[in-house]
């Protein structure tokens, strides 16, 4: 798939309005500066999309993933290294929770899949009101593991005759601690292409 220079431009632009975002909920979370990569985009298949991601596939992952429809149609996945996942959660209650294991991996895991949601909310939500339009998102779902088993499980979500697909990524960093993150936005090719009759119409009312 061949894109003109002014829907790659205006993807980059969608990409980054929406990872900022992100980034200012993640860091209102911690009360802590999140920077944030300059997001990357690719057109290849979802093996490819790996080193855009830049984990590895031994790494132990924790992810919160949802699939967006409406205005866009898409999977978001918001990525944490395991370890990162339990500061980032400690981070927010400000102190160890008086709870056993097994009370304490429920609360991280609930935790992580309601701070999964925001941040994955507000990219989402901006880049649709961008475009002028609205999107619904599924209840958000909380996993651990390895990250080769993790993107196995995206590979097997609803879009498994897509061979080749748009991936947005960024990175976010929390300056003060240990919490880096990866918020992935996928395509398939059919709503890529949705996609793009959106940013013309949105190119065109700029222009006008």
């Amino acid at each position: 798939m061949n894109l003109t220079l002014e829907q790659m431009d205006a993807l980059s632009e969608i990409a980054n309005i929406g990872a900022s975002k992100a980034a200012k909920q993640l860091s209102l979370l911690l009360h802590d500066i999140v920077e944030m990569s300059v997001p990357r985009l690719t057109i290849g298949s979802r093996r490819e999309a790996l080193d855009l991601i830049a984990v590895a596939p031994q790494d132990d992952t924790a992810a919160v993933f949802q699939k967006a429809s409406g205005l866009l149609n898409a999977e978001v996945a918001l990525l944490f290294h395991s370890q990162e996942s339990r500061e980032l959660v400690q981070a927010l209650v400000g102190a160890d929770l008086p709870l056993d294991d097994v009370d304490m991996s429920a609360f991280e895991h609930e935790a992580m899949t309601e701070i999964g949601n925001i941040i994955v909310s507000a990219c989402i939500s901006t880049i649709a009101d961008l475009l002028g339009g609205r999107v619904s998102l599924t209840i958000p779902v909380y996993v651990e593991g390895s990250f080769s088993d993790i993107w196995h499980q995206l590979e097997g979500g609803d879009m498994p005759q897509a061979r080749y697909m748009l991936v947005m990524g960024t990175k976010l960093s929390a300056v003060q601690r240990n919490v880096n993150g990866s918020l992935v936005i996928t395509f398939s090719l059919d709503d890529l292409n949705s996609l793009l009759r959106q940013i013309d119409e949105w190119l065109a009312k700029m222009s006008s």
